[in-house]
């Protein structure tokens, strides 16, 4: 089609977003879900760039909402993949580490996700991924 939505860039995006994610989280094979796995993955990756995260840094990190990460992180403790700590300078605030449990199961997962983003991105050229990775920083930057 040529009219209405079709001729929207945000449309394609949001298709093939979509596709993308069920394809991840149809790789996890139940163990996470994508959103899951990225909030584990980038406290995973926190935690060996420097101090524990807080939530906030999280959410900024991986652009996903306070409030969804906020509930992702509730679940990921009770599943023990996550620890939750007491921020000292912040009382409102938690500081996030993963557990080695959480911490080897992440480390499993990207391995799955990494073949999920070969295959899915195969067909695309190489201009496409470094047009994605500047979209990524332009809505990172427009966040601040």
């Amino acid at each position: 089609m040529t009219s209405g939505p079709h001729l929207s860039p945000g449309f394609h995006l949001w298709h093939a977003a979509m596709a993308w994610r069920s394809a991840v989280t149809e790789a996890l094979d139940g163990k996470l879900t994508a959103t899951q796995f990225f909030v584990l993955g980038a406290i995973n990756w926190l935690n060996k760039t420097g101090a524990a995260p807080s939530q906030a840094d999280v959410s900024a990190f991986c652009g996903v909402d306070p409030m969804t990460v906020s509930q992702v992180v509730r679940t990921l403790a009770k599943a023990k993949l996550v620890a939750r700590e007491d921020d000292p300078s912040d009382t409102r605030s938690w500081r996030l580490e993963s557990t080695a449990a959480g911490a080897e199961l992440v480390s499993a997962s990207a391995a799955k996700v990494r073949e999920v983003d070969r295959r899915f991105f195969a067909a695309a050229a190489p201009q496409t991924l470094t047009d994605l990775e500047r979209l990524s920083q332009n809505a990172k930057e427009s966040r601040r």
